[in-house]
């Protein structure tokens, strides 16, 4: 049977088109501090602390009276924190100590509590400040922690370096075609169930009345006309009958009418307020037969076709 989900589906495959300038002034850095340069970084550092602020938040203590290793391993243990021994030359080594978080409101400040034995006064260990990413896309201006911007209709730009740069956005039709060949396919697997029930002589269900009115229903909205002037129709886009009922697609002439006609197919399909489309009514049909009250109505359809057929049985 057609599934919401496969409807919802078909109907979210239609996007629109946009073009965004954008200007990229700065972006988005984290925190970034390198202590002078070490020879063993298993060595203890003193006894001493140092603490480091994230932002406005609270300061967060470290003793000192461990190794530049544990020092790092300790660090990475704190939400908000980085930090890493590196080589950085022949027996010569530094700790790095970063935000993890970019932007203005992520930056560090670490202060010694005694002696500055990281070097932390000086400017040259402090390789790069915390910074917010500054644009303006579309004339709007942007002043965020992250490198990352949601415009309108959900698109979302990353920003890699500084610069003017257009974005243009163009529909991919690719997946309309296939799509529209699971709702066939849905459709025709429609078909065969309730017909299978209908016309087989080993069904127990009597009163067929509901099966025929869901697929009567569907049909009716399957092959119905559309748009404002009601003439958009499946069968003006590759889609026909056959000799059983079923739907079969001409794959030629559904891709020709994707390639030039993706905003009539968007009617057909979605429509409007006022004129609803195929999809848009086929999904609000399956959300309202799966309401409990449908539900229990063909049940109890068929709980007295079962009985009528015990009824008849009895009267022999």
């Amino acid at each position: 049977m057609l599934t919401k989900q496969e409807l919802s589906n078909l109907v979210s495959k239609l996007p629109t088109m946009d073009a965004y300038g954008e200007l990229i002034k700065d972006v988005a850095n984290v925190y970034d501090l390198m202590e002078e340069a070490m020879s063993d970084e298993s060595r203890d550092i003193r006894n001493d602390k140092i603490s480091i602020t994230i932002g406005t938040g609270t300061p967060i203590e470290f003793d000192l009276n461990q190794s530049y290793t544990d020092l790092a391993n300790e660090i990475n243990t704190t939400t908000g924190l980085s930090a890493n021994i590196e080589q950085v030359g022949d027996g010569s080594y530094r700790i790095i100590i970063k935000s993890t978080d970019s932007g203005t409101a992520n930056a560090l400040t670490i202060t010694p509590a005694g002696t500055d034995i990281l070097d932390l006064s000086n400017v040259a260990n402090h390789v790069q400040t915390a910074q917010n990413m500054k644009a303006k896309v579309d004339g709007v201006d942007y002043d965020v922690s992250s490198n990352t911007i949601t415009v309108q209709g959900g698109l979302n730009i990353t920003a890699v370096a500084a610069g003017i740069s257009t974005i243009n956005i163009e529909k991919d039709n690719t997946a309309i075609a296939p799509a529209i060949q699971a709702m066939v396919d849905k459709y025709n697997d429609l078909v065969d169930i309730i017909d299978s029930e209908l016309f087989s002589s080993d069904s127990v269900i009597e009163d067929t009345s509901s099966m025929r009115l869901l697929l009567s229903t569907v049909k009716n909205q399957m092959f119905g006309g559309y748009g404002d002037s009601g003439d958009l129709r499946l069968f003006n886009y590759g889609l026909e009958l056959d000799k059983t009922g079923k739907i079969i697609v001409d794959t030629k002439k559904l891709g020709e009418a994707v390639l030039n006609n993706p905003d009539e197919l968007k009617e057909l399909f979605i429509g409007k307020a006022e004129s609803k489309g195929l999809g848009t009514l086929l999904k609000e049909t399956l959300d309202e037969m799966s309401k409990p009250e449908h539900i229990e109505k063909m049940a109890k359809d068929i709980e007295d076709g079962i009985q009528a057929f015990v009824n008849i049985r009895k009267s022999y």
